[in-house]
């Protein structure tokens, strides 16, 4: 019981869906992937895919095909900027954060002070095949958000009892499941 997320299906329902975590972890593709679902099922119409970056890091050009894909916008923000880029769009965003912790925290703060916590979800991705050591380190940089956390890679490898009891320990619950994949079809409600 703790280690799925009781609400999984708010992200659906929030204007703004931030997806952090570390580098290879998943998060661009995530962020594609819950963009596709929302398309998929109708849910959004207006949607934009975004990438927000931290100083010193080039913004993603993954961000920018995978919506050419999809046939929806993208922007690229510095994370600095991004509380006055979600208020100045009345479009739904995924934003996928490549930022340090520290950055990350501060601006989904920020946001979440803006415009409402109940408007803005926070999705965490985490490998499957991750040790609960490392899960344990990534649930402790994102505690204060109590993030969604999303299991990644599930088709390259396999989340083990030590793990999940790490994510039942450590996390906020898993939401979604994912593989690397496919991005259409992708995703999978935790349950």
């Amino acid at each position: 019981e703790r280690v799925v997320h009781r609400n999984a299906e708010v992200i659906f329902d929030s204007r703004v869906v931030f997806v952090i975590g570390s580098p290879g972890t998943g998060k661009t593709t995530l962020a594609t992937k819950l963009a596709a679902y929302l398309k998929e099922h109708g849910i959004s119409e207006r949607m934009t895919l975004a990438a927000a970056v931290g100083p010193g890091i080039s913004a993603c050009e993954e961000v920018n095909a995978y919506a050419r894909l999809l046939n929806i916008r993208s922007e690229n923000f510095a994370i600095s900027d991004i509380s006055t880029a979600v208020q100045e769009t009345s479009n739904r965003l995924i934003v996928d954060v490549n930022a340090s912790h520290h950055d990350a925290v501060a601006a989904i703060q920020d946001v979440m002070q803006r415009i409402g916590s109940d408007k803005v979800s926070i999705l965490q991705a985490i490998p499957g095949g991750s040790s609960a050591t490392m899960i344990n380190n990534q649930c402790k940089l994102y505690r204060q958000l109590q993030p969604i956390i999303a299991l990644t890679k599930l088709d390259e490898c396999e989340a083990m009892p030590d793990e999940l009891s790490a994510l039942a320990i450590e996390g906020s619950g898993v939401g979604l499941l994912t593989g690397t994949r496919s991005i259409v079809g992708g995703i999978a409600i935790a349950t």
